[in-house]
């Protein structure tokens, strides 16, 4: 089995032994129309795509057809040819891979702004990390629930404090991660903000007073 996403089955707790994916033959249709599927995107559907927490909390991870429960299903964008397999939850973002860079390994992810595709800086794998990160944010039952500013002494003092995950993305304008046991921060360079998510509410709590003593 591959570990290209191994840090992914960390975070989430997953057996490295247990396959919770899709069969293979379900991205039958994204060979037939783009020629062949990524081999990133192919590991992953096959080995984690069919995770609903890791893959549904928040932005969506689009399905394969006739999937139960849920809303995005595998088409692409017929008027770019491009093979889009996220989405963001509400549509104001989807992410794809252009149908000539679908023969390659692991190409770089395509980000829908306005009506005009554009190159991002992230892989699909890097891109599925990151995407993996936010979703176990998202999926503690404590997390911070909104968007602290911070500024960039605060910045400086938070690297000291959290150790990064070494897992940075375009995502939302970059978001670089942050965090220990049981504890997934990110940090949003455009906006200068911090969410936060904990396995349990005493690690919350002591998030919440550091950034009212250092935000």
């Amino acid at each position: 089995m591959s570990d290209r996403y191994a840090v992914i089955r960390e975070l989430w707790e997953i057996d490295p032994d247990v396959r919770i994916g899709y069969p293979g033959e379900v991205l039958d249709d994204w060979r037939e129309r783009f020629g062949d599927v990524p081999g990133a995107l192919r590991d992953y559907y096959t080995t984690l795509g069919a995770h609903v927490e890791l893959n549904h909390t928040q932005d969506q991870l689009v399905a394969p057809a006739d999937t139960p429960g849920t809303a995005y299903r595998i088409d692409g964008d017929d008027a770019t040819d491009v093979l889009v397999f996220y989405v963001e939850n509400q549509l104001a973002l989807q992410w794809g891979v252009l149908a000539a860079d679908c023969g390659d390994d692991d190409p770089t992810v395509q980000e829908l702004v306005g009506e005009e595709w554009q190159p991002t800086a992230d892989t699909v794998s890097s891109f599925l990390v990151a995407q993996a990160h936010l979703q176990r944010l998202y999926a503690y039952e404590d997390w911070s629930e909104e968007f602290l500013s911070i500024d960039d002494e605060a910045l400086a003092r938070l690297r000291d404090f959290l150790p990064s995950r070494n897992v940075t993305s375009d995502l939302y304008g970059g978001v670089e991660f942050f965090g220990g046991p049981g504890v997934v921060l990110a940090y949003f360079r455009d906006s200068s903000s911090v969410v936060f998510g904990c396995a349990d509410e005493h690690l919350l709590d002591s998030l919440f007073a550091y950034f009212a003593r250092n935000g």
